[in-house]
């Protein structure tokens, strides 16, 4: 059955939203980054409490993703399906990593990455602080 297209529509825009809200959070803290240290990979952490709820709609609920990766792989332990479920805009790339282990157990895990000029973004949310990795392309 086909994603209908307002559907892609409205995940795309509220990508680009959280986007947008995320730069006005961190821009800052780029900026007073030494360029070395962009250079070469810096990460921090910080609290938006105002964009938990944001992320929650966007990247841990949101209803569309592509689907580009689809592996089964041999662990010591039996196999697993690993999956990668895509949702781009932009400057802006949300992530989310599924794995299902042959136990049942299953693992989900949230990257957003955006791009700034020539400098990359990557946050994950860790409970109620989100971490951010900066690094020039």
């Amino acid at each position: 059955m086909p994603i209908d297209e307002k559907l892609m529509q409205l995940c795309s825009f509220k990508l680009k939203e959280l986007s947008e809200r995320f730069l006005i959070a961190i821009k800052e803290r780029i900026q007073s980054i030494d360029e070395d240290d962009i250079d070469m990979g810096f990460s921090f952490s910080f609290e938006a409490k105002e964009l938990l709820n944001l992320w929650q709609e966007v990247i841990e609920l949101a209803n569309y993703f592509s689907i580009p990766q689809t592996e089964i792989l041999e662990h010591h332990d039996g196999a697993y399906l690993k999956a990668t479920f895509v949702n781009s805009s932009e400057n802006s790339i949300a992530k989310r990593h599924v794995s299902i282990r042959s136990n049942a157990r299953v693992e989900i895990s949230h990257e957003f990455f955006i791009k700034l000029n020539d400098i990359s973004i990557r946050i994950e949310r860790k409970e109620d602080t989100f971490h951010a990795f900066v690094r020039r392309l």
